[in-house]
Order: structure tokens, then sequence, then C-alpha cells
């Protein structure tokens, strides 16, 4: 009998891999053995940063990072967190050649309550400004994510918070 992967072992995986080609990873509570909000970092090795709760302050160090030449990947824990750094993808990073990957989750339907967990149509202003939103439930992590760094700046919205 195959076991069959969930979304959480699926991005843990695709993250590992990325962070042996060099990515670093910057989340809340990501470096301890929970693996941060998504739980995608347990058990990964590699450059896995900490980061205050300040969203602003983690897109702006990843703005950093990135223009030495390395990608970064950044997780938020709610997608609603998306509207206090839409100035620092906006006015820096899309100015700047950085490679940066924001991961988020969001459902409506969850325990978290509306404030943390739905997004409504907010994130078309994303769109509208040319950030690339990539949702979990079109294609494969793995594509999702290599597609992202293409595009630079992107967002990777999970659609479902039960991983």
């Amino acid at each position: 009998m195959v076991e069959s992967m969930t979304l959480r072992k699926e991005t843990n995986l695709v993250l590992q891999k990325f962070l042996d080609e060099g990515t670093v990873f910057l989340g809340q509570s990501v470096c301890d053995d929970y693996g941060g909000v998504c739980k995608v970092t347990r058990g990964c090795t590699g450059d896995i940063r900490d980061m205050p709760i300040s969203e602003q302050c983690m897109v702006g160090y990843a703005c950093g990072v990135s223009m030495t030449g390395k990608t970064v990947i950044v997780e938020l824990m709610f997608a609603n967190f998306l509207t206090l750094i839409v100035s620092q993808i906006v006015d820096v990073a899309k100015h700047l050649d950085v490679n940066i990957i924001i991961r988020t989750m969001a459902n409506k339907d969850t325990m978290y309550g509306y404030t943390h967990s739905g997004y409504g149509d907010w994130y078309k202003v994303l769109q509208a400004m040319c950030i690339p939103i990539y949702f979990t439930d079109i294609g494969t992590v793995e594509e999702m994510y290599n597609e992202a760094l293409e595009n630079k700046v992107s967002v990777i919205i999970e659609e479902k918070t039960e991983l």
C-alpha cells in the first residue's frame, strides 16, 4: 500500500531541496521542533531562521538577504497578514533584483477565525501590481515553487489550513 502524500509532507520535501541548494527560510517558530505555524520545516536542515512577530521586518530582512544573491522563502502565519507587507513587496522587493517567495495559508472555514485565515479578494491588489499569486490547489508544490522563483517576487497561498 502506498501512503498518500499530504500537502505538508510534499512542501517539507520541496523546502528541504531548496534549503540544500542554499535557500534561506524565515518565519516564526520555524527552528523549533514544531516547525512553524504550518509545521513544514519540521525535520528540515539548512539556513532556517526564526524571526520576530513582525511581517514587515521579515520581508525587509528577506530583501536584504536576497540582495546578496540568495533565494529567500518567508513564511507568514496567515494570508491576512499579506496586507501588512504590501509596501515592502510592491515598493521595495519588486524593484530590486531579488528572489523572494512569501508562503502563507488561508481558509475562512477554520477555528482561527476570519481575521486570521480568510483573505477575501483583496489579494487581487497584489496581482494588479504584477505580483504573481499561486494557490496550492493548482499543480504540484515543486512546480509552484520553481515557477515562483522565475518571477523573482511571488506569493504562495495554501488553500487549506489543514495540511
